[in-house]
């Protein structure tokens, strides 16, 4: 049931655009004619994990799953936690396949059992590492999927996320930034309420974006 503070939300944003992948622009006139235009996600690339892969990119990435000791190495069919496997994680470098050991996003299949943990994941999920003193140190966590990366001006990976909000039955896509030890919540890019999603007007962003960046860390969303 969608509730009334999004609905508001939907009759705000007026002149839809029927879809708001990355990876297409915007055209103005799909707009009020008085926005300037001033998102292009052209540079973004689809990144979505399909958890079919047969091995990991790199077989660094295995051996950082080893450190954090989340996973088994050897699946084992007499207990449910999740191996080790391209089949349940992915391991993204926010700068580089280079740094990768020094700073990472980890994307988790919904379902799956952690090792230690007594219930499975609900949703897809992202945590953020990086390493500090030589130990790997959880700098953000996100219930959601990654869906767009590009290359930011600091060298380090922007990234689009697709978040459910599953009170209020509504996606969120909505862009995070690197200031440099975390990644920041810089704003909310389209609602999807059942209709597909519709990209919010420029001149509504900011507003839109303050109070659902706050439903989402009231819900533990983001994390």
């Amino acid at each position: 049931m969608l509730s009334m503070k999004y609905a508001s939300y939907i009759f705000l944003l007026g002149f839809f655009v029927a879809s708001c992948a990355p990876s297409e622009e915007i055209e103005k006139d799909d707009l009020s004619p008085d926005i300037e235009v001033i998102d292009d996600f052209s540079e973004f690339e689809d990144v979505r994990t399909n958890f079919k892969e047969s091995s990991f990119k790199s077989p660094v990435h295995a051996e950082l799953l080893e450190e954090l000791d989340i996973c088994l190495m050897v699946d084992q069919d007499s207990t449910p936690f999740a191996a080790c496997s391209p089949e349940n994680f992915r391991i993204i470098p926010i700068f580089g396949e280079d740094q990768v050991k020094e700073s990472f996003i980890l994307q988790m299949k919904a379902g799956i059992v952690l090792k230690g943990q007594d219930k499975a994941i609900k949703d897809r999920s992202i945590i953020v590492f990086e390493r500090e003193r030589n130990e790997l140190v959880k700098v953000n966590g996100f219930h959601g999927e990654i869906t767009s990366l590009k290359e930011g001006e600091n060298g380090a990976k922007e990234m689009i996320l697709t978040m459910y909000d599953h009170i209020d039955e509504c996606y969120f896509d909505c862009l995070f930034k690197w200031d440099g030890n975390h990644y920041s919540f810089d704003a909310a890019l389209a609602i999807n309420y059942g209709e597909g999603f519709k990209p919010i007007k420029t001149e509504l962003r900011d507003s839109i974006s303050k109070d659902i960046y706050n439903e989402l860390m009231s819900k533990s969303i983001i994390y």
